[in-house]
Order: C-alpha cells, then structure tokens, then sequence
C-alpha cells in the first residue's frame, strides 16, 4: 500500500476528543465547488477544502466513536480495513472494510462497506454495503449500487439500489437504476428511471388486487 501524505503532526494532535474535532473540523470541512465538474477517471487529487464550506455536525454518535481520520491531502493507494470507525476527506484508491460508521467528504474509487455511511460531498465508483442505514446528501455522485437496510438519498446515483426496509428519494435526487424495498418515499422533483419493486406488499393491498376476483 502507498500511501502519500500530506498533513501536519500539529493537525492530528488538535483532535483528542469529539469535542475538540468539532471545532477542527469547522476549518477542515470540505468544499463542493469541484465535485460537479470532476470526473470519476482521472487522476488528480480531489480538492475538498475550501473557506466557503459551512460547518455541517454530523451527529454525536459519528464522531463519538471515531478514531481513524484520512485528512484532506491523503491519497490511500489501497485497500483499508478496521474495526474503528473512518472520516475520509481525502482519497481511498481502493476497497473500504469499516466495521463501524463511515463518513466519505472525499473520493473513494472501489467498493465500500461499513455499518452506517453518510456520503456527504463525495464522489464513490463502487458498490456500497451498509448493515444498517446510508445517507447520501446532495451533493454527492455515486456510480455503483447500494444496499443498506435504510436510506436517505438525496445525490446523483447510477446504479442498482436494494433497500430491505425503508427508502427516502429526496427532492434533489437523480437515479438511473432499479430500486428494490420494502417502502419508498419519492418527493417531488426527484428524477428516477429504472424499474421500482416492492420486496412484500401489506396484507391490505394484497386484498385490494384480491376484490378483482370477487
């Protein structure tokens, strides 16, 4: 594995705790001025930093258990595995083996699997298993599919999605592929073209198609 790095003892040693790397990551956050026009197959490093990004928390319970940051200026040329949770704000030019939660602000080339993933102004070619729930902001643009028990989606996806329990398609959605779940939730303005199936109808709609025989 090569990894190529970029980033300051100093930087590392301001996030002792969950509290502090809140306040780091005010000044870390990534920019999404480049995701658009960035394609998926070249070789440049992906710039996501920048002083207009606003501070988004992600939640107590991502950045509580976390222990492994990729900074900004990192490029991971492999593949990753660990059992502690992942902030990626750099590159992983490789699969990604998280035994916990995973938030991607950079770019991840291979497939990823983890927990719980929240992709947040991230570009991902692969596929993406999550045991439990993955959520995909807006700004983020993913080729591959994606399995997961739950989602949120509000990104650019193309690829096959299967859902076993609960879908959201947010209104800034755009999906090319197939949608399997148990339930689904499309908002208005969300563009979907693929084929939609439902893994078990409720007993009540089964006897509505059942009145027809009657």
């Amino acid at each position: 594995m090569d990894l190529t790095e970029d980033s300051s003892e100093e930087e590392i040693s301001e996030q002792p705790s969950a509290t502090t790397y809140r306040n780091y990551e005010k000044n870390s956050a990534p920019t999404r001025s480049d995701a658009r026009n960035d394609t998926m197959n070249d070789n440049k490093v992906y710039d996501n930093q920048g002083p207009e990004r606003p501070y988004v928390d992600f939640g107590n319970s991502l950045y509580d258990d976390e222990k492994t940051v990729i900074s900004r200026n990192t490029v991971i040329r492999g593949s990753v595995e660990t059992d502690d949770s992942i902030r990626l704000l750099g590159q992983v030019l490789g699969d990604i083996d998280c035994k916990a939660n995973i938030v991607v602000a950079g770019k991840v080339r291979g497939n990823t699997t983890a927990a719980n993933a929240y992709i947040y102004d991230a570009q991902v070619d692969g596929n993406i298993h999550c045991q439990d729930a993955i959520t995909i902001s807006n700004d983020a643009w993913i080729l591959g599919n994606l399995r997961a028990q739950q989602a949120e989606i509000d990104g650019k996806i193309k690829g096959n999605i299967e859902i076993r329990h609960t879908v959201s398609i947010g209104s800034t959605s755009s999906i090319l592929g197939n949608i399997s779940t148990d339930e689904l939730e499309i908002k208005r303005g969300a563009f979907v073209n693929g084929q939609i199936m439902m893994y078990s109808p409720s007993r009540d709609v089964l006897e509505r198609f059942n009145r027809f025989d009657e």
